[in-house]
Parts: C-alpha cells; sequence; structure tokens
C-alpha cells in the first residue's frame, strides 16, 4: 500500500452510513473484531500491525468480508491480499460460515509508515453482494506528529469499577472516574514508555521492574499538568436516555502543589454496578489555560468474572508452574488486562510487576518463568527503611499488606475498553479514554 493520501468516496461513504445506521442490530451470535499493535504511534513509523478476529455462534450464514481503514482525510482503503485499494472491496465474497465457525486473533498484514492523524479500522460481515451489514466491528489508533517548540500533549480520561475480593470477607466494589492532562518535553514514545513501562503484546506477559524515585521522572523529562477547565462532566445514558450526570472537579490538595487533576468530589462514592454494557458514557470539558474543551463517548462493558483463580480462595500462588486463568470471555473482541504487582518501601524504594495482555476469550496463563521472577524481586530489600545517622533504627514493614514488601502481591484482571479522543483544537499527540470493569486480591502469597 502507498502512503494513504485524502482521496473521499462520498458516495461509498453515504451508503456505508446508511447500512450500518440499518443493518447493525441483526445477529449479536455472529461477530467479527478487528485490533492493533499499537494505539499510538509516532509519525514515520512503520511496523503497525493489524489483526482480525471473528467468530460465529449461531445458524450458519454467508457472508462478504470486509477489512478496510479509514484515513485520516475521509477516504476508505479495503485490503485485499495483492495489498490496498481505494474504495470498499471485500476482502473475501460469499464466504460460508458454518454454526461454531471461530478465526482465532490473526495478523492480516504490517502497515508502512504513516502521516499524523486519527485511523479507523473496520472489520465486517456483509450480505453477500450488499453493503448490508450483518456484523461490523472497528478499532482506532492515533498516529502522532514528533514533538516540536510545544511539546507532547497527552490526555486520559477514565471511569473504573473493581471488586476488592479476600477470602472470608465480604466483597468490596469500588469506582474511580477522572482524568489528567499533561505536557511533556520528549517524544510521544518516549513518554508513553516512561508512564507506561515496558507494556505486554496481545497475548503475552512481560516482567518489569522499576526503583529509585517512583514520584519523579529521570532526567531530562519535563512533565506538567494542564488545565482543560474547572470540571469534567461525565454522563450515562441508557437507550438514547440520560440516567444522569456528575462533574469531576479539579483536585485542590493537589493543585495546592502546583498540579492539575481532576476526579470525584470529596467524599463522593458512584454505586456499584455504574459500569455496565447497556450505558454510554460521555465525558466533555468546556476548556482551561493550556487546552480548549472536548467531548468524548464510549460504549459501556460487561463486568469481569473471574473463574480461575476463586479470589474467595486465593491465598497463594504458585510459582512452579503456570498460573492459568478463566473468565467470561466475550469470544475474543477486546481486551482483558492481569497484573501482579509488589510494591517494597525499602530504600530505594521498588515496583515489580508481571503485566498480561489477552484477547477477550476467555482463557489465558502466566508463565512460571516470570511469576519466578516477580517472587524473586519482591522478596529482595525486605520492606525495610534505611538507617539515618543520628536517628534510632526504624523498624521493618511486616511482609505484605496489600502487596507491599516481602513476597506478596496485588493481583488483578481488568476488561479494558479504549476510545480515542482529541481536543476541539487538535492540541492532543494522544488523548484515550478508558473503561475499566474487573476483580482484584490485595494480598496474595507468592509460593
Amino acid at each position: 500500500m502507498e502512503a494513504l493520501s485524502p482521496r473521499r468516496i462520498p458516495a461509498i461513504l453515504l451508503a456505508l452510513c446508511i447500512g450500518i445506521a440499518l443493518a447493525l442490530p441483526a445477529r449479536a451470535e455472529l461477530a467479527i473484531s478487528p485490533s492493533v499493535k499499537n494505539q499510538a504511534i509516532e509519525a514515520g513509523q512503520a511496523g503497525q500491525v493489524v489483526y482480525v478476529t471473528a467468530f460465529n455462534s449461531g445458524s450458519a450464514v454467508k457472508a462478504d468480508v470486509y477489512y478496510v481503514i479509514q484515513a485520516p482525510g475521509g477516504s476508505f482503503y479495503s485490503w485485499r491480499n495483492s495489498g490496498w485499494q481505494p474504495g470498499l472491496t471485500p476482502w473475501f465474497r460469499g464466504v460460508n460460515l458454518p454454526a461454531s465457525f471461530s478465526y482465532p486473533n490473526t495478523p492480516v498484514t504490517t502497515l508502512p509508515a504513516l502521516g499524523g492523524g486519527l485511523y479507523t479500522v473496520y472489520a465486517a460481515f456483509a450480505r453477500p453482494g450488499t453493503l448490508d451489514l450483518l456484523q461490523l466491528g472497528e478499532t482506532q489508533f492515533f498516529v502522532s506528529g514528533r514533538a516540536g517548540g510545544g511539546g507532547t500533549h497527552i490526555g486520559a480520561v477514565f471511569l473504573s469499577e473493581t471488586r476488592t475480593v479476600r477470602p472470608g470477607v465480604p466483597v468490596e466494589t469500588s469506582t474511580e472516574a477522572g482524568a489528567t492532562f499533561i505536557r511533556s518535553n520528549k517524544s510521544l514514545e518516549q513518554t508513553r514508555q516512561l508512564l507506561n513501562g515496558t507494556e505486554p503484546g496481545t497475548d503475552s506477559c512481560v516482567f518489569s521492574e522499576v526503583s529509585g524515585n517512583l514520584f519523579s521522572p529521570p532526567s531530562g523529562f519535563e512533565i506538567t499538568t494542564e488545565d482543560i477547565g474547572e470540571a469534567i462532566t461525565m454522563s450515562a445514558a441508557r437507550r438514547g436516555r440520560t440516567e444522569g450526570s456528575i462533574k469531576l472537579p479539579r483536585d485542590l490538595d493537589v493543585a495546592a502543589q502546583g498540579y492539575t487533576i481532576y476526579g470525584l468530589p470529596r467524599g463522593v462514592k458512584l454505586p456499584a454496578g455504574v459500569v455496565s454494557r447497556e450505558r454510554l458514557y460521555t465525558f466533555s470539558a468546556p476548556g482551561g489555560a493550556q487546552l480548549s474543551g472536548f467531548s468524548a463517548s464510549i460504549q459501556g462493558i460487561d463486568p469481569l468474572v473471574l473463574v480461575n483463580p476463586d479470589l474467595t480462595r486465593l491465598r497463594s500462588i504458585r510459582t512452579s508452574t503456570d498460573l492459568p486463568l478463566a473468565w467470561n470471555g466475550n469470544r475474543g473482541v477486546g481486551n482483558v488486562v492481569a497484573s501482579l504487582v509488589s510494591t517494597t518501601l525499602s530504600f530505594p524504594p521498588k515496583v515489580c510487576t508481571v503485566s498480561c495482555l489477552f484477547r477477550d476469550d476467555g482463557n489465558g496463563s502466566v508463565p512460571a518463568a516470570l511469576l519466578k521472577q516477580l517472587k524473586s524481586c519482591a522478596g529482595e530489600g525486605g520492606g525495610g527503611f534505611p538507617d539515618i545517622p543520628g536517628l534510632p533504627d526504624l523498624p521493618d514493614l511486616p511482609p505484605g499488606l496489600g502487596g507491599l514488601g516481602g513476597s506478596t502481591v496485588s493481583f488483578s484482571m481488568n476488561r479494558h475498553k479504549m476510545q480515542i479522543f482529541n481536543t476541539q483544537r487538535n492540541e492532543l499527540q494522544f488523548g484515550m479514554l478508558l473503561l475499566d470493569a474487573g476483580v482484584q486480591a490485595p494480598d496474595v502469597t507468592l509460593d
């Protein structure tokens, strides 16, 4: 494929929109979903991989298969085995999709270097010879221009619901919502690596260790927060009717330290069950001193139900074998994130993490080798404080309170969904609206 150039196809765009509007509610048992290797890349960076997964749990059906990219200029490019072609053309025609058909998450192709902007990847089943869609899946990725004199601007807005499970203790549910907008003097990729650390690829796990001053960027990094208004408004709607809204104001305590972070008002708690597939969530802000306003929406997700391990009985995890995971999967559509984290408050402090990213198909595993590496890292230092001349020795921390010290970790799994957005004046190199629903076990011993 040549570099994606702005070539509009208004008639086809209109036909596609009509097809989507008329046909989407058709077949819940049929699904197709695209995905990408990276949600954000630098302009001129090659190597972005696009994937597809599909299933049919209903009756047999015949369909055309489309795999399409919409470029920032509005033009469409369809994947054929011979390459990308302008317009809307089926990848395969008249494919028989039998009952119990399943196509695992598989790479389609690797994209060339692309120009800046937001790209949308569509995968669709359509009735043969028409644009009458039986099912449509989509995902997005952002190609950022390189940071100029104004630096790299990143925005993160989130809604998260987590159930905390301990053996013999009633389940606790906490829901958080908030936002942070930052400016960095480094590139998007460098800033993402600093903020997120080593990130796993799909259906894989990675180990990472961070030590030293965990709250200060390394030498050469300059990171500041940015103002987008007095408050961010979050609203929820079901079947087109608004159920309610709430303001997420600036945290005044943090503001006194020179930072801008948005969150729930002090003392306000959202009820359990706020995160639901049936709700559409919209976040908006009027704009502030550094950034213009924005409005972004995301459809809800189902709660994650963890089947294995059973958190109501989980007190320890063996490191001699892989840790199998099983949950209420979504047929491979979407992602699930699993994490095991140990924070050691020794001197210098240290955070050891095993992070996994799985397609939401209901099954995964954490390799024993990484569990052993985590145990070794978590056990080093013993959770002690440094001796300070002239002061009495401070006691060591008891091993593992909430994943603090020793070989105790916090284990969590979250169903994860992301929508990319930008401000009204397109000031962000990367803006992400995040939705999470999951479970955690805060005190688990590694054996």
